[in-house]
């Protein structure tokens, strides 16, 4: 052993380490001498005796408390940022939502450590609204990234909606000219607008749209000078009916109205004072939009031809798409049968098989063409070649083969596709005229007509009614191609299912103050009564009910309104003739209560209400089970509570007639694990309709709608006509303390009593249409359960109960 010339006092690791041989022998018969690691001083922790040689060890710890550090300020920093955005915005959300955050004291939520969202609801012409905060990733110094906020209001997931907005749909925004290559990059919709400066803007920002007209439409004073105060901060302002993501389905690119604004998150409270006037503009614009979007025709045609050929390419992809899957349907199937073919034979049999049809199989592949059905990789083609004695491998890799006992015919399978098809692939496509769709409401297509110069100066009574409205003619209102079909006459309305690829809608028809051409000698002689014309007073006040309600389930969906003049066309007429024709056959005695048609001149106006289909009214609707008796009554006193609490409602009218079902869903049997739910089984929905002798309010408003059949007694400008002496046989209903009704106060026990009403005629009706649809034994035993299931609530529900009996006060108070 080598001596060393240093003193032996010094410590041990002076020197290098002298590393022990602890080597294993290699292990015999193998020739394999395994690694293995060397031992020393150094790895003993208690062994060192200096701070120097924990120097890799307090780096680390070094690092980890640097990043938990970052850790721990990033997070809270993120957090009281988004709870300051949030408290800078309450105040703002809450005088426009009726429901700000996720209940209770929560007003935003944590998903991440960098984002951040919040929600709110509860306002007309918003479905919802969603805040999405993006903030810088300040718990790690090395993602940290650009900080920024997007408020977001979108439809959630891909559930198909009920359309209920009323302005037509386009792509509109103003974006920050920073970002605007960006949000072409990241969003379809701004993909398919041009960009164009305008001078009403900050040199700054630029408007993204379809159409010079739309810009002319949005671009207000107001939102300019909330666009320029907010200056850099503001990314996009954005008006949309198409998808984020370029579509690849049909659903795709059904159209989902939505309003997006992006900003970066504010930094200081004068950058909140900054953007908070863009902000209440957002949350305002959709009212914007109900009010003035409304584009002539030849603007929607342009807008909707850059639609109409995503759907066309579209459909393209997918008829391709289905073709080839049909193809390799087709082959799977004869693969599989050709399989079960030669299981069945003996190695004898199969060997003639095979020797037969070596000949096929060789015509076969002469005939093999490339097709957009048929993709064979070029690889296995060739390798097809180098292994063409193996006929099972061969037959295999040709998909286009099929073996059999005898020769047949081989044909192309794109060959096989009608000729039709195949010019059309090579043709132009060819784009006509867009009609109007009425089942989405959103699409509605509708020339717009403008009243001649000389009828602007004459003074009409419907002067509130018409202001703002679309003035269309019969022939928009159901073009060429569209189905309309006369179904009932109410009160003071004509009414009209429309039908077309699209869906269907019910209109109302409401003749105004306007010139019709006088009866003929026959009309007079055949005791017609002609309709009077209607007022501005006795419309205003269900049309504002029906947009309240119009967000309520069990509700009619109200679509849009707008006055359509001048003469009917054949296919109005014809369906007035037909109806008239049917209901004379019913009641002979009846009268013409509406003028024909032929009346209408050119000057003739109505006012036309359209309403989502509310399906068939109860006094129609065949109720088969008790089940449906359930629903339909559940559903019914739902919808009253819902609307008791939103805007303070009676409908006063609510008999069989104004009450329809629609078959939804396919009924569903019970569930025996839960033997006390009853309801939910028919696949029933209901719709309530009808709000003429209805009230309501709007909590946030200063007015209330309501019938009154003493307004105009009360009215001192324009006195009452006298009646007769020999009229006066009813007086007017007094309360019990003798002073008159007030038909403006809110009494929500009308609506039990309605509710009595329906319980008692439901099931009158399952009895008259026979009861249950096994037998009419078995619906009256359903009958007698559902009378005894019931029999506490009717107990409360009954209006000719003993005096003292507990009553319900209104629909909500179960």
């Amino acid at each position: 052993m080598a001596s060393h010339d240093k003193d032996a006092d010094f410590a041990d690791f002076g020197d290098a380490p002298v590393v022990a041989d602890t080597s294993p022998p290699p292990v015999a018969g193998l020739g394999i001498n395994p690694s293995s690691r060397p031992y020393t001083k150094w790895y003993n922790v208690h062994e060192r005796h200096s701070l120097s040689e924990f120097r890799l060890e307090g780096y680390i710890i070094g690092i980890i408390a640097i990043l938990l550090a970052f850790h721990l300020y990033g997070s809270r920093r993120n957090r009281s940022k988004a709870k300051n955005f949030m408290a800078k915005h309450l105040g703002v959300l809450k005088r426009e939502f009726a429901q700000v955050g996720f209940g209770g004291e929560s007003h935003i939520r944590e998903k991440s450590l960098f984002e951040f969202e919040a929600y709110a609801t509860g306002r007309q012409n918003v479905a919802f609204l969603d805040i999405n905060l993006v903030m810088k990733k300040r718990f790690n110094p090395i993602l940290g990234g650009v900080e920024e906020a997007k408020t977001v209001p979108s439809i959630p997931g891909n559930e198909p909606k009920v359309e209920k907005s009323s302005y037509d749909g386009f792509v509109w925004a103003v974006v920050n000219k920073n970002c605007m290559q960006a949000v072409r990059d990241e969003r379809y919709d701004a993909s398919i607008t041009s960009t164009k400066d305008n001078s009403n803007l900050p040199p700054w920002l630029t408007v993204m749209s379809e159409s010079a007209e739309i810009t002319n439409l949005l671009l207000t004073p107001e939102l300019a000078e909330a666009a320029k105060k907010a200056g850099d901060l503001l990314e996009y302002l954005l008006i949309s009916d198409q998808p984020t993501d370029k579509p690849v389905t049909l659903d795709d690119t059904a159209p989902r109205k939505r309003v997006f604004i992006r900003y970066r998150l504010p930094s200081n409270d004068q950058e909140y004072e900054d953007i908070l006037p863009i902000f209440s503009y957002f949350l305002r614009l959709p009212d914007v939009l109900v009010k003035n979007a409304h584009l002539r025709p030849e603007v929607l045609r342009k807008v909707r031809a850059t639609r109409d050929d995503a759907i066309s390419q579209i459909k393209k992809a997918d008829d391709d798409l289905k073709a080839e899957e049909r193809y390799l349907e087709r082959e799977k199937a004869k693969k599989a049968k050709r399989d079960e073919q030669l299981k069945a034979m003996d190695a004898k049999t199969q060997k003639k098989f095979w020797s037969a049809s070596g000949l096929i199989i060789g015509a076969a592949l002469c005939r093999v063409t490339p097709s957009p059905v048929r993709r064979l990789g070029r690889e296995k083609k060739a390798d097809s070649r180098n292994n063409a004695g193996n006929i099972q491998e061969l037959t295999e890799l040709v998909a286009s083969v099929t073996i059999q006992d005898k020769k047949e015919e081989v044909q192309d399978e794109i060959a096989r596709q009608p000729q039709e098809q195949q010019q059309t692939e090579e043709e132009p496509v060819k784009v006509d005229a867009p009609k109007t769709r009425r089942g989405a409401k959103k699409e509605q297509m509708i020339t717009v007509v403008e009243p001649p110069a000389e009828a602007q100066d004459e003074p009409s009574m419907t002067e509130g009614v018409e202001e703002g409205l679309r003035i269309i003619s019969w022939d928009d209102v159901c073009p060429f191609g569209d189905r309309i079909e006369k179904i009932a006459e109410a009160s003071y309305a004509e009414v009209y299912r429309v039908t077309n690829e699209r869906g269907i809608s019910i209109i109302k028809v409401i003749r105004l103050k306007s010139p019709i051409r006088a009866q003929t000698k026959a009309q007079e002689r055949s005791g017609l009564v002609d309709e009077e014309p209607h007022d501005e007073e006795d419309l205003m006040g269900e049309l504002q009910i029906s947009e309240w309600l119009a967000d309520i389930p069990g509700f009619v969906v109200y679509k849009d309104r707008y006055i359509v003049r001048g003469k009917a066309p054949k296919a109005l007429v014809e369906t007035h003739q037909a109806f008239q024709r049917k209901v004379k056959r019913k009641d002979p005695d009846r009268l013409q209560f509406y003028p024909s048609p032929t009346r209408y001149l050119e000057g003739t106006k109505f006012l036309v209400v359209e309403l989502g289909d509310a399906g068939t009214a109860l006094e129609d609707f065949g109720l088969v089970s008790v089940e449906q008796v359930w629903d339909v009554f559940l559903l019914v006193a739902i919808a009253l509570a819902r609307a008791e609490d939103l805007i303070l409602f009676e409908h006063r009218d609510l008999h069989e007639g104004n009450l329809c079902i629609r078959q939804v869903d396919a009924p569903k049997p019970r569930n025996p694990a839960l033997p006390d739910v009853r309801f939910g089984y028919s696949g029933l929905d209901i719709t309530i309709l009808d709000y003429g002798l209805s009230r309501a309010e709007d909590p946030y408003a200063a007015e209330d709608f309501y019938y009154d059949e003493e307004d105009e007694a009360e009215d001192d400008s324009v006195p009452p006509p006298c009646l007769p002496p020999e009229k006066h046989v009813e007086p007017y209903a007094r309360a019990f303390d003798g002073a008159p009704i007030s038909w403006a106060a809110f009494a929500p026990y009308t609506n039990v009593l309605w509710l009595a009403y329906i319980y008692e005629y439901l099931l009158d009706r399952f009895l008259a249409c026979g009861g249950s649809s096994s037998s009419a034994a078995e619906g009256k035993r359903e009958l007698a359960r559902f009378k005894r299931e019931t029999k506490e609530l009717w107990a409360h529900l009954n209006p000719g109960a003993k005096a003292g009996t507990p009553t319900f006060g209104s629909a909500g108070t179960w």
